[in-house]
């Protein structure tokens, strides 16, 4: 058995026992009527059995209306709402607790079970959005007829409460009619919602305007919430004093108002000329990508394939591929329904309305130039690497100076090449030439010429460079161990040269 079931038996139980007991007491309706409402206990049992008769109506329209819900939305969207709804009005009920009677606490529970009905409708709607096929005639008929009756209601008790104040005077009642107020704006926009959503799920080819119809209407609700809030805001400012309560709301409302307003002239700033603004991508672009647009799935063309295209139907003609300034690729028409929730790229999140910057490939260059600390290490190896060139070859020249004058020949050795300097870590140093080796005959090394820098690409001459930290000290290590070998020759040849004279 469920809790609702238990709790049911129980509600039915005391009310059937507390009812019986008075009749028994009187034996007369109408004192048996008086006893019920005078006496405390018979009274709270009448009100639990009220509140379960309220709830179990409700499951039965909800079971009617709606059908199953799923647990997420019953616990996310109902639970924790119903929980949010309670607590915000008990704090506005605060300024009226010299008038809080039964009769309030009735329209209380009512109105939390209207606003139930009320989340539900905007959840199905939503929901329409996502649906692949038209919705069935039996739940048109099911919609139509919970959101005229939700209307309905919300009209009439806007109506008692706006009577009830011209005759009495400013009292708990405002706050039934400001509440029922705002939820006529939400079945309003739910409805419109729910008839563009409909005539989008029965058209052949996507409605492109159809999510500008949408902001529009949430603006023009949004609008009429403000004036709302101000309004009642105003009135219990004059009678009641400060509403620190719905400060929240204010702020919220004002807040969203204020950004889709924003969102607005970002819109008209962000498709005016799209044409112009957004290049189109051309063939080599495609080719680089997997040709798919992550907005609707499906294959991008380049604009000169659906120009040569005679199979293409016009509307695919005109859906071309566009290029953001970051780089990234979508179809014309997905872009600019993109473009009308969000400015910004779908894919890396980066701002359409940001202007370009130049191009990447030119960031890390311009970031290295502006560094004088590896300017300043780059032109120490670049010193050193011609001075160690200049000393080869002179160590060359001279070998070749003393072989001539001595007539004997100089055995044919294979020249060594020296490390790359741009990429050390894989280069492999010299080994350490002895004394005695290099007294009979010196090695003839010969340098290793610069390289011809012309056939490169920019991307690759940045990764020859070496620029990080790790690149730096092993370019200087590289260096040293070479500068070392040659000290190593040098001086002993010099010795002997002077020997000789």
């Amino acid at each position: 058995m469920s809790r609702l079931q238990t709790y049911g038996v129980i509600s039915v139980g005391l009310a059937v026992s507390a009812v019986s007991s008075a009749w028994t007491a009187r034996a007369n309706f109408y004192a048996t009527c008086i006893h019920l409402t005078r006496s405390s206990s018979s009274l709270m049992i009448l009100l639990n059995f009220f509140l379960f008769l309220s709830i179990f109506v409700g499951r039965i329209m909800q079971k009617v209306f709606f059908g199953r819900l799923r647990l997420l939305k019953w616990r996310c969207h109902l639970y924790e709402r119903s929980w949010f709804a309670v607590t915000e009005t008990c704090l506005a009920m605060t300024l009226f607790r010299d008038q809080f009677d039964v009769k309030y606490l009735v329209l209380f529970g009512f109105l939390l079970v209207v606003k139930i009905f009320h989340w539900l409708i905007m959840d199905r709607v939503d929901f329409m959005e996502q649906a692949a096929n038209p919705p069935t005639r039996m739940f048109h008929v099911k919609m139509w007829t919970i959101m005229l009756l939700m209307v309905g209601i919300d009209l009439g008790v806007l109506v008692y409460a706006a009577d009830y104040t011209t005759r009495k005077g400013p009292s708990m009642m405002l706050i039934f009619g400001f509440e029922n107020a705002i939820m006529i704006y939400s079945i309003v926009l739910a409805m419109m919602k729910y008839v563009l959503h409909t005539i989008d799920l029965n058209r052949q080819n996507p409605w492109e305007r159809k999510s500008m119809w949408i902001f529009y209407s949430e603006l023009v609700v949004d609008l009429f919430k403000l004036i709302t809030y101000l309004a009642f805001f105003a009135i219990i400012m004059h009678y009641y004093g400060f509403p620190l309560h719905i400060v929240r709301d204010l702020y919220m409302i004002i807040r969203s108002f204020v950004q889709r307003c924003k969102d607005l002239v970002q819109y008209h700033r962000a498709t005016r000329n799209m044409n112009e603004r957004y290049p189109d991508a051309t063939e080599e672009e495609l080719a680089a990508t997997d040709r798919v647009c992550i907005i609707c799935r499906e294959e991008m063309v380049a604009s000169t394939v659906l120009a040569r295209d005679a199979n293409l139907a016009a509307g695919q003609r005109t859906n071309v591929a566009k290029k953001l300034g970051c780089g990234h690729i979508f179809h014309l028409n997905c872009l600019r329904s993109w473009l009308e929730r969000q400015q910004s790229c779908p894919t890396c999140r980066r701002s359409v309305l940001a202007p370009v910057a130049p191009a990447a490939a030119a960031a890390p260059a311009a970031a290295a130039v502006a560094d004088p600390t590896i300017q300043a290490l780059q032109a120490l190896l670049q010193q050193h690497q011609q001075h160690l060139g200049n000393m080869l070859q002179q160590q060359q020249q001279h070998q070749q100076q003393q072989a001539a004058a001595s007539g004997t020949v100089t055995p044919a050795i294979v020249p060594a090449t020296l490390p790359d300097v741009g990429n050390s870590s894989t280069s492999t140093p010299y080994p350490p030439v002895s004394r005695e080796a290099s007294s009979s005959a010196l090695p003839v090394l010969t340098p290793t010429p610069l390289p011809q820098l012309s056939g490169y690409s920019d991307s690759e001459l940045r990764a020859l460079e070496g620029r990080t930290r790790e690149h730096i000290q092993e370019q200087l290590a590289g260096l040293s161990v070479r500068l070392t070998q040659v000290m190593e020759l040098m001086p002993e040849d010099d010795g002997k040269g002077k020997e000789r004279a």
